[in-house]
Protein backbone atom coordinates (compact mmCIF):
# COMPACT_ATOMS: atom_id res chain seq x y z
CA UNK A 1 0.00 0.00 0.00
CA UNK A 2 1.27 3.43 -0.87
CA UNK A 3 1.87 5.83 2.01
CA UNK A 4 0.24 9.27 1.54
CA UNK A 5 1.52 12.37 3.28
CA UNK A 6 -0.74 15.43 3.25
CA UNK A 7 0.88 18.84 3.63
CA UNK A 8 -0.61 22.32 3.33
CA UNK A 9 2.22 24.63 2.38
CA UNK A 10 2.76 27.48 4.87
CA UNK A 11 5.82 28.73 3.08
CA UNK A 12 6.68 31.93 1.24
CA UNK A 13 9.45 31.62 -1.33
CA UNK A 14 11.51 34.39 -2.86
CA UNK A 15 11.49 33.94 -6.64
CA UNK A 16 13.04 37.09 -8.03
CA UNK A 17 14.83 36.46 -11.30
CA UNK A 18 18.07 38.27 -10.47
CA UNK A 19 20.64 37.66 -7.80
CA UNK A 20 20.65 39.83 -4.71
CA UNK A 21 22.77 42.98 -4.75
CA UNK A 22 23.32 44.62 -1.38
CA UNK A 23 22.56 48.35 -1.40
CA UNK A 24 22.44 51.12 1.19
CA UNK A 25 18.68 51.63 0.74
CA UNK A 26 17.83 47.93 1.05
CA UNK A 27 20.54 46.57 3.35
CA UNK A 28 22.02 49.44 5.33
CA UNK A 29 21.80 49.29 9.12
CA UNK A 30 18.81 51.33 10.27
CA UNK A 31 18.24 53.30 13.45
CA UNK A 32 15.28 52.05 15.45
CA UNK A 33 15.48 48.45 14.20
CA UNK A 34 15.48 45.40 16.48
CA UNK A 35 16.69 42.07 15.08
CA UNK A 36 15.81 38.81 16.82
CA UNK A 37 17.76 35.81 15.55
CA UNK A 38 17.25 32.20 16.54
CA UNK A 39 20.39 30.34 17.51
CA UNK A 40 20.92 26.92 15.91
CA UNK A 41 23.52 24.24 16.43
CA UNK A 42 26.64 25.12 14.44
CA UNK A 43 26.63 24.07 10.79
CA UNK A 44 29.40 24.05 8.20
CA UNK A 45 28.89 26.88 5.68
CA UNK A 46 29.11 24.74 2.54
CA UNK A 47 30.61 25.52 -0.85
CA UNK A 48 31.31 28.80 -2.64
CA UNK A 49 30.50 29.72 -6.24
CA UNK A 50 27.40 30.31 -8.32
CA UNK A 51 24.19 28.26 -8.25
CA UNK A 52 24.89 26.59 -4.92
CA UNK A 53 22.26 24.67 -2.96
CA UNK A 54 22.69 24.92 0.81
CA UNK A 55 20.46 22.34 2.47
CA UNK A 56 19.97 23.32 6.10
CA UNK A 57 16.50 21.78 6.31
CA UNK A 58 17.48 19.72 9.36
CA UNK A 59 19.03 22.48 11.50
CA UNK A 60 18.32 22.24 15.21
CA UNK A 61 17.21 25.23 17.24
CA UNK A 62 18.95 25.64 20.59
CA UNK A 63 16.07 27.67 22.01
CA UNK A 64 18.21 30.76 22.49
CA UNK A 65 17.14 34.04 20.90
CA UNK A 66 19.76 36.75 20.32
CA UNK A 67 18.64 40.36 20.07
CA UNK A 68 20.39 43.22 18.30
CA UNK A 69 19.06 46.72 18.94
CA UNK A 70 19.91 49.91 17.05
CA UNK A 71 18.43 52.79 19.08
CA UNK A 72 16.88 55.70 17.23
CA UNK A 73 18.79 58.98 17.01
CA UNK A 74 22.07 57.54 18.34
CA UNK A 75 24.89 59.88 17.33
CA UNK A 76 28.04 61.16 19.01
CA UNK A 77 31.77 60.76 19.26
CA UNK A 78 33.86 57.89 20.60
CA UNK A 79 36.59 58.35 23.19
CA UNK A 80 39.00 58.70 20.29
CA UNK A 81 36.88 61.60 18.96
CA UNK A 82 35.69 59.53 16.00
CA UNK A 83 32.18 60.49 14.83
CA UNK A 84 29.42 57.85 14.72
CA UNK A 85 25.78 58.01 13.72
CA UNK A 86 24.54 54.56 14.76
CA UNK A 87 24.98 52.31 17.80
CA UNK A 88 24.48 48.56 17.45
CA UNK A 89 23.88 46.75 20.75
CA UNK A 90 24.59 43.01 20.74
CA UNK A 91 24.50 41.25 24.13
CA UNK A 92 27.04 43.11 26.29
CA UNK A 93 28.72 44.84 23.35
CA UNK A 94 28.02 48.28 21.91
CA UNK A 95 29.39 48.92 18.43
CA UNK A 96 29.76 52.54 17.29
CA UNK A 97 29.22 52.83 13.56
CA UNK A 98 29.43 55.47 10.86
CA UNK A 99 26.93 54.78 8.10
CA UNK A 100 26.33 56.46 4.73
CA UNK A 101 25.28 55.48 1.20
CA UNK A 102 28.77 54.17 0.38
CA UNK A 103 29.64 51.99 3.39
CA UNK A 104 29.28 51.34 7.06
CA UNK A 105 32.35 51.66 9.22
CA UNK A 106 33.06 50.44 12.76
CA UNK A 107 34.69 53.24 14.77
CA UNK A 108 34.97 51.28 18.03
CA UNK A 109 33.14 49.16 20.57
CA UNK A 110 32.76 48.64 24.31
CA UNK A 111 32.22 45.45 26.28
CA UNK A 112 32.31 45.18 30.05
CA UNK A 113 35.31 47.16 31.31
CA UNK A 114 37.02 47.21 27.91
CA UNK A 115 36.83 49.77 25.12
CA UNK A 116 38.40 49.56 21.69
CA UNK A 117 38.80 52.78 19.74
CA UNK A 118 40.08 52.65 16.16
CA UNK A 119 42.43 55.34 14.92
CA UNK A 120 42.09 53.63 11.53
CA UNK A 121 38.55 52.14 11.66
CA UNK A 122 37.15 49.01 10.03
CA UNK A 123 35.11 49.21 6.84
CA UNK A 124 32.50 46.54 7.48
CA UNK A 125 30.65 46.68 4.14
CA UNK A 126 30.63 48.73 0.97
CA UNK A 127 27.58 49.58 -1.16
CA UNK A 128 26.56 48.37 -3.66
CA UNK A 129 27.99 44.87 -3.22
CA UNK A 130 27.36 41.91 -5.52
CA UNK A 131 28.64 38.41 -6.27
CA UNK A 132 32.37 38.30 -7.07
CA UNK A 133 33.23 41.56 -5.33
CA UNK A 134 35.81 41.64 -2.52
CA UNK A 135 37.84 44.12 -0.50
CA UNK A 136 40.36 44.06 2.36
CA UNK A 137 40.69 46.85 4.91
CA UNK A 138 43.58 47.26 7.37
CA UNK A 139 42.67 48.65 10.78
CA UNK A 140 44.52 50.03 13.79
CA UNK A 141 43.39 50.96 17.29
CA UNK A 142 43.81 50.77 21.04
CA UNK A 143 42.25 48.43 23.60
CA UNK A 144 41.62 50.35 26.82
CA UNK A 145 41.05 48.31 29.97
CA UNK A 146 39.56 49.35 33.33
CA UNK A 147 43.06 49.44 34.81
CA UNK A 148 43.76 52.22 32.29
CA UNK A 149 46.11 49.85 30.46
CA UNK A 150 46.26 50.74 26.76
CA UNK A 151 47.34 48.01 24.31
CA UNK A 152 47.65 48.60 20.54
CA UNK A 153 45.73 46.26 18.24
CA UNK A 154 46.02 45.84 14.50
CA UNK A 155 44.62 43.55 11.85
CA UNK A 156 42.76 43.20 8.59
CA UNK A 157 39.15 42.70 7.57
CA UNK A 158 38.17 41.02 4.28
CA UNK A 159 34.68 40.79 2.81
CA UNK A 160 33.89 38.63 -0.23
CA UNK A 161 30.55 37.97 -1.91
CA UNK A 162 31.64 34.40 -2.53
CA UNK A 163 28.45 32.55 -3.49
CA UNK A 164 24.92 32.67 -4.84
CA UNK A 165 22.25 30.03 -4.82
CA UNK A 166 19.29 28.48 -3.05
CA UNK A 167 19.00 28.30 0.73
CA UNK A 168 16.85 25.57 2.26
CA UNK A 169 15.64 26.01 5.83
CA UNK A 170 12.99 24.00 7.70
CA UNK A 171 9.80 24.34 5.69
CA UNK A 172 11.11 26.90 3.20
CA UNK A 173 13.26 27.25 0.11
CA UNK A 174 14.71 30.69 -0.68
CA UNK A 175 16.10 31.34 -4.14
CA UNK A 176 18.57 33.96 -5.43
CA UNK A 177 20.44 34.19 -2.13
CA UNK A 178 23.78 36.05 -1.91
CA UNK A 179 26.37 34.85 0.60
CA UNK A 180 29.09 37.01 2.15
CA UNK A 181 32.29 35.60 3.62
CA UNK A 182 33.86 37.85 6.26
CA UNK A 183 37.37 37.22 7.60
CA UNK A 184 38.80 39.25 10.48
CA UNK A 185 42.36 38.83 11.74
CA UNK A 186 43.55 40.65 14.87
CA UNK A 187 46.98 40.91 16.51
CA UNK A 188 47.47 42.23 20.03
CA UNK A 189 50.74 42.48 22.02
CA UNK A 190 49.97 42.36 25.75
CA UNK A 191 52.54 43.06 28.50
CA UNK A 192 53.09 39.34 29.12
CA UNK A 193 51.63 37.63 26.06
CA UNK A 194 50.65 37.89 22.41
CA UNK A 195 47.10 37.20 21.24
CA UNK A 196 46.11 36.36 17.66
CA UNK A 197 42.46 36.06 16.74
CA UNK A 198 40.90 34.75 13.53
CA UNK A 199 37.17 35.09 12.90
CA UNK A 200 35.46 33.66 9.81
CA UNK A 201 31.79 34.46 9.32
CA UNK A 202 29.28 33.71 6.57
CA UNK A 203 26.05 35.64 6.02
CA UNK A 204 23.21 34.69 3.66
CA UNK A 205 21.10 37.55 2.27
CA UNK A 206 17.72 36.87 0.66
CA UNK A 207 15.95 39.15 -1.84
CA UNK A 208 13.76 41.57 0.08
CA UNK A 209 15.56 41.00 3.40
CA UNK A 210 17.44 43.92 4.95
CA UNK A 211 19.50 41.74 7.27
CA UNK A 212 20.98 38.24 6.84
CA UNK A 213 18.50 35.37 7.07
CA UNK A 214 21.25 33.02 8.23
CA UNK A 215 24.80 33.25 9.55
CA UNK A 216 27.65 31.17 10.92
CA UNK A 217 30.75 32.19 12.87
CA UNK A 218 34.00 30.35 13.65
CA UNK A 219 36.40 32.13 16.03
CA UNK A 220 39.83 31.01 17.18
CA UNK A 221 41.87 32.87 19.82
CA UNK A 222 45.53 31.96 20.30
CA UNK A 223 47.35 33.40 23.30
CA UNK A 224 50.95 32.67 24.26
CA UNK A 225 51.25 29.73 26.71
CA UNK A 226 47.51 28.96 26.57
CA UNK A 227 45.41 26.41 24.73
CA UNK A 228 43.63 27.88 21.68
CA UNK A 229 40.03 28.88 22.33
CA UNK A 230 37.47 28.04 19.63
CA UNK A 231 33.93 29.46 19.51
CA UNK A 232 31.40 28.25 16.92
CA UNK A 233 27.92 29.70 16.48
CA UNK A 234 25.12 29.77 13.89
CA UNK A 235 21.76 31.55 13.62
CA UNK A 236 18.73 31.89 11.39
CA UNK A 237 16.53 34.93 10.88
CA UNK A 238 13.82 33.98 8.34
CA UNK A 239 11.34 36.53 9.71
CA UNK A 240 13.43 39.38 8.29
CA UNK A 241 12.51 38.24 4.79
CA UNK A 242 8.84 37.95 5.73
CA UNK A 243 9.18 34.16 5.74
CA UNK A 244 7.52 31.87 8.22
CA UNK A 245 9.78 29.22 9.72
CA UNK A 246 7.76 26.00 9.75
CA UNK A 247 8.71 23.43 12.36
CA UNK A 248 7.07 20.63 14.30
CA UNK A 249 5.81 17.12 13.60
CA UNK A 250 2.61 18.46 12.02
CA UNK A 251 4.59 19.90 9.12
CA UNK A 252 6.51 16.86 7.93
CA UNK A 253 4.77 13.80 9.41
CA UNK A 254 6.83 10.67 8.63
CA UNK A 255 9.15 12.78 6.53
CA UNK A 256 11.46 10.81 4.24
CA UNK A 257 15.08 12.01 4.36
CA UNK A 258 15.66 11.61 0.63
CA UNK A 259 13.34 14.40 -0.53
CA UNK A 260 11.44 17.54 0.48
CA UNK A 261 8.76 19.45 -1.41
CA UNK A 262 7.44 23.02 -1.39
CA UNK A 263 4.55 24.46 -3.47
CA UNK A 264 3.91 28.18 -3.92
CA UNK A 265 2.04 30.46 -4.01
CA UNK A 266 -0.76 28.68 -2.24
CA UNK A 267 -3.51 29.69 -2.88
CA UNK A 268 -2.61 30.45 -6.54
CA UNK A 269 -4.34 32.07 -9.48
CA UNK A 270 -2.59 31.48 -12.82
CA UNK A 271 0.45 29.32 -12.09
CA UNK A 272 1.46 27.08 -9.21
CA UNK A 273 5.21 26.59 -8.79
CA UNK A 274 6.75 23.59 -7.09
CA UNK A 275 10.24 22.76 -5.94
CA UNK A 276 11.63 19.47 -4.68
CA UNK A 277 15.04 18.46 -3.43
CA UNK A 278 16.43 14.97 -4.06
CA UNK A 279 19.31 13.61 -2.01
CA UNK A 280 19.83 10.70 -4.41
CA UNK A 281 18.83 9.85 -8.03
CA UNK A 282 15.29 8.50 -8.23
CA UNK A 283 12.37 8.10 -10.64
CA UNK A 284 9.84 10.92 -10.19
CA UNK A 285 6.16 11.18 -11.10
CA UNK A 286 4.09 14.34 -10.52
CA UNK A 287 0.30 14.11 -10.92
CA UNK A 288 -2.53 16.62 -10.57
CA UNK A 289 -5.65 15.30 -8.82
CA UNK A 290 -9.06 16.80 -8.15
CA UNK A 291 -10.69 16.96 -4.70
CA UNK A 292 -12.08 13.42 -5.05
CA UNK A 293 -8.63 12.01 -5.87
CA UNK A 294 -9.31 11.57 -9.59
CA UNK A 295 -6.24 12.06 -11.78
CA UNK A 296 -6.56 15.10 -14.04
CA UNK A 297 -3.11 15.05 -15.67
CA UNK A 298 0.40 13.65 -15.38
CA UNK A 299 2.95 16.47 -15.29
CA UNK A 300 6.03 14.27 -14.96
CA UNK A 301 6.00 10.53 -15.60
CA UNK A 302 8.55 8.15 -14.01
CA UNK A 303 11.51 10.17 -15.25
CA UNK A 304 14.84 9.32 -13.61
CA UNK A 305 16.11 12.53 -12.05
CA UNK A 306 19.50 13.39 -10.58
CA UNK A 307 20.30 14.40 -7.03
CA UNK A 308 19.68 18.11 -6.44
CA UNK A 309 17.01 20.77 -6.72
CA UNK A 310 14.24 20.53 -9.34
CA UNK A 311 11.56 23.04 -10.37
CA UNK A 312 8.21 22.78 -12.14
CA UNK A 313 4.81 24.43 -12.48
CA UNK A 314 1.12 23.84 -13.03
CA UNK A 315 -0.54 26.21 -15.51
CA UNK A 316 -4.21 26.66 -14.55
CA UNK A 317 -5.17 27.76 -18.09
CA UNK A 318 -3.51 24.78 -19.76
CA UNK A 319 -5.08 22.41 -17.23
CA UNK A 320 -8.45 24.22 -17.47
CA UNK A 321 -8.72 24.53 -13.70
CA UNK A 322 -11.68 26.23 -12.05
CA UNK A 323 -11.66 27.62 -8.51
CA UNK A 324 -11.38 24.93 -5.89
CA UNK A 325 -9.15 22.47 -4.05
CA UNK A 326 -6.69 20.17 -5.83
CA UNK A 327 -3.81 17.86 -4.93
CA UNK A 328 -0.34 17.46 -6.36
CA UNK A 329 0.92 13.92 -5.87
CA UNK A 330 4.68 13.43 -6.00
CA UNK A 331 6.03 9.89 -6.25
CA UNK A 332 9.73 9.46 -5.53
CA UNK A 333 10.61 5.82 -6.18
CA UNK A 334 8.33 3.95 -3.77
CA UNK A 335 7.48 6.96 -1.60
CA UNK A 336 4.50 9.26 -2.15
CA UNK A 337 3.95 12.84 -1.06
CA UNK A 338 0.70 14.78 -1.54
CA UNK A 339 0.38 18.57 -1.36
CA UNK A 340 -3.05 20.20 -1.02
CA UNK A 341 -3.36 23.37 -3.14
CA UNK A 342 -6.11 25.91 -3.69
CA UNK A 343 -6.97 27.58 -7.03
CA UNK A 344 -8.47 31.05 -6.54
Amino acid sequence: MKRFIFFISLVTISSLSAQTVLTFDNNGLRQGDTINTQEIEYVQPGSAGESQVWDFSNVKLTGKVNTTVMPADATGRTGGTADYNLVMKEDDRNYYMSLDENAYVEKGFTTGNTSIIYSDPIIRLKFPFAFGQTFTDKYLGDAIYSSNTIIPITGDYTVTADATGTLILPGMIIRNVLRLKVEKNAFQVNPCSITESTITRYFWYAPGARYPVMGTSYTEHKTTSKEPQVIKTSFINPQDAGLQLVTGDNVYPNRVADYSVVTYPNPFQEKLEYVYLLHKPVKVTVELLDLSGKELSVIESRAMQAEGLHFGQVDSFRENLSMGVYYLRFTFGNETYVSKVVKM
